[in-house]
């Protein structure tokens, strides 16, 4: 007899493995707390912010988006700790204190060491894994915001600036090489940041995917199979048990997905930009053409292993990995 929340092996695996991806999350946002290129694109910003190269709904939108994600992120992890609980110290410890007669004293034991165990790890591990994927949005969205300071000075919406009309090519060329070192610098920093965290978010991409099918083969196995919504007290808690992993992992696919992807359409953005805002200061065609075309080729955007990660290529292999679930699921049912 398998001591409680121990029904399942395949949604057990990556419950035991839960805890090592947060260790590792916690580790490495740790290290990166005061890594050199996170300061200075702080500082970056802070400079941004004074010299008001943004208009001020910039800031104020920040500060706001700032504010309210942090709430979320809390009402979240309360939410995903809480419902941790539920479906697994509490099943474990249930079982220890009114263990059926046929239960030995070795499974009591284990159910009790390991209630206690989960009680103790929950609370540090889970908020951990969570709080990386929000910080991974704040960097990002950091970033975005570094790209965007292109369009702000090129089309003039500082805060008190003048927005100067050149004649010229050759007099708006220095506003021109001056947006191609900014993006430069932009694309330098968000390649920095790729470097860093390629390794974790590979791990966490593995992990949110080995959820994900082992979910999937464990919904379609014959413990969920019941006649219509007539769910008693132990298979409610073992739906709860693969639907708590289902909302971490569809967490996980949000953070380490969308929130690249849109980085990515934001700094893929900057040409089409610059673009405009030199034809709105009077450059040529010809000189626009060219400046923009030239970013083009710097751009890369948020890359994961040389690779760049945008919405066309999330999309591709979201539909790839869920046609094969759907593939599956038909395929078992037959």
């Amino acid at each position: 007899m398998q001591a409680p929340p121990y029904k399942t092996f395949a949604v057990d695996i990556v419950t035991a493995y839960l805890h090592i991806v947060a260790l590792h999350t916690w580790i490495r946002w740790r290290q990166y707390m005061w890594d050199p290129n996170l300061v200075e694109l702080l500082q970056l910003m802070g400079e941004a912010m004074r010299k008001r190269q943004w208009p001020k709904e910039v800031g104020k939108s920040l500060v706001h988006h700032i504010r309210w994600f942090s709430r979320a992120l809390l009402v979240l992890q309360v939410v995903v700790v809480i419902w941790g609980y539920q479906v697994l110290p509490m099943p474990a410890m249930e079982f220890a204190m009114d263990a059926p007669s046929d239960a030995s004293a070795r499974s009591t034991t284990f159910a009790f060491a390991h209630s206690v165990m989960m009680f103790l790890a929950i609370p540090g591990h889970v908020p951990s894994l969570l709080a990386g994927y929000g910080f991974f949005l704040f960097v990002c969205r950091i970033h975005s915001l570094d790209s965007k300071r292109i369009e702000s000075i090129i089309e003039g919406k500082g805060q008190g600036s003048k927005l100067r009309q050149f004649h010229t090519d050759a007099e708006i060329m220095p506003l021109a090489n001056e947006c191609g070192d900014l993006i430069d610098g932009a694309q330098r920093r968000l390649t920095a940041t790729c470097s860093k965290f390629g390794f974790l978010t590979m791990h966490q991409l593995a992990y949110t995917f080995s959820q994900l099918s082992l979910i999937v083969m464990d919904f379609t196995g014959d413990i969920y199979h019941t006649d219509g919504m007539d769910l008693d007290d132990e298979r409610f808690r073992k739906l709860g048990y693969s639907c708590w992993h289902l909302a971490i992992a569809v967490v996980g696919l949000a953070g380490l997905l969308i929130i690249p992807a849109a980085t990515t359409a934001t700094f893929d953005r900057c040409f089409h930009s610059v673009y405009l805002g030199l034809r709105k200061r009077g450059a040529s065609e010809r000189l626009s053409v060219q400046m923009a075309s030239d970013m083009s080729f710097q751009i890369e955007g948020f890359t994961l292993m040389t690779a760049q990660v945008s919405f066309k290529s999330v999309g591709l292999f979201l539909s790839i990995v869920f046609t094969c679930f759907s593939v599956y699921i038909e395929l078992d049912n037959r």
